[in-house]
């Protein structure tokens, strides 16, 4: 057998770490959706852009983890997913590397998405 062919058994645990950086902007869509579900159920309609504010310890708390989650994703997993590749524990195949990449851009792709098509205009409020 070839190393690497014997590669994905040695570092699968490790490798797992790669897709937390992967799947980050999957994640801050759920998130931010699921806030703006929070918003919407807590007022009975979608808040006004630049007139209507909404606030609250659970909103507070529901705003601060998609904060985390979209600093994690813009500003800490390309680079930490980058830095673990250069170690062979976190490598498994160049194929593998290339969907992670793509999972990554097609995350990022329905983020634009939502926020274009976005009929309640609730990224325009929270974006106030």
């Amino acid at each position: 057998m070839t190393d690497t062919q014997t590669r994905p058994e040695k570092s699968g645990a490790l490798a797992l770490l790669t897709w937390l950086c992967v799947f980050s902007p999957l994640l801050l869509l759920i998130t931010f959706l699921t806030l703006a579900a929070h918003v919407r159920l807590a007022l009975g309609h979608w808040p006004t852009p630049m007139t209507e504010s909404f606030g609250g310890p659970a909103y507070g708390a529901h705003e601060r983890v998609v904060i985390w989650v979209g600093y994690f994703t813009v500003f800490l997993a390309i680079p930490l997913w980058l830095l673990m590749l250069c170690f062979r524990a976190f490598r498994v195949t160049l194929k593998h590397h290339l969907i992670q990449f793509g999972i990554y851009a097609v995350g990022w792709g329905l983020i634009v998405l939502y926020v274009v098509c976005d009929p309640g205009r609730f990224a325009e409020w929270f974006i106030d």
